[in-house]
């Protein structure tokens, strides 16, 4: 997984003031055909976790039963927390790492059937070094699952991610 999101990481532990457009646009790119690992419960019924090889791949199909785990920042904001590399952690994650493909979880988080209202963002190595946030109607955007329409906003106090400040 880590060679897979190589130059995704590199990114991430350049200082913020060397990006330029060119690294932001390589940057989601990359994002596109990246893997993640996910924190999730899953339930131990549904499949035996313990009788997986460290690199075999499971198919999350109908007869796995699995949720996504959802965090709450210290303002209330739910996001999704995924990780690019197997990097030390500020706190404990609860759940199951399993990997995904970046768009294989947009289509997932697309499905009707989760609750998403709330969701803010999806938050790339949350609580580690090397931390990157992107909204979580962006993230969709990326693997064109939606369109954002910009709105031009003139208020400064607007957080708004679909509005052109």
């Amino acid at each position: 997984m880590e060679e897979a999101n190589k130059r995704i990481n590199q990114i991430l532990a350049m200082d913020e003031e060397d990006y330029t457009d060119e690294i932001i646009e390589e940057f989601v790119q990359e994002l596109k055909g990246a893997k993640f690992l996910i924190p999730m419960e899953v339930d131990e019924e549904s499949i035996d976790l313990d009788s997986l090889g460290e690199d075999e791949e499971i198919e999350l199909g109908d007869d796995v039963e699995f949720v996504i785990i959802k965090m709450e920042d210290e303002d209330g904001n739910e996001f999704i927390p995924v990780f690019t590399g197997d990097f030390e952690t500020e706190i404990d994650l609860p759940g199951t790492g399993l990997v995904m493909d970046a768009e294989d979880l947009a289509l997932l988080l697309f499905d009707e059937e989760l609750d998403n209202e709330k969701m803010d963002s999806i938050y790339i190595n949350p609580f580690t070094d090397y931390p990157a946030e992107m909204g979580f109607y962006n993230y969709l955007e990326l693997f064109d699952l939606i369109e954002i329409e910009e709105v031009e906003c003139d208020d400064p106090d607007c957080d708004d991610p679909s509005h052109h400040h």
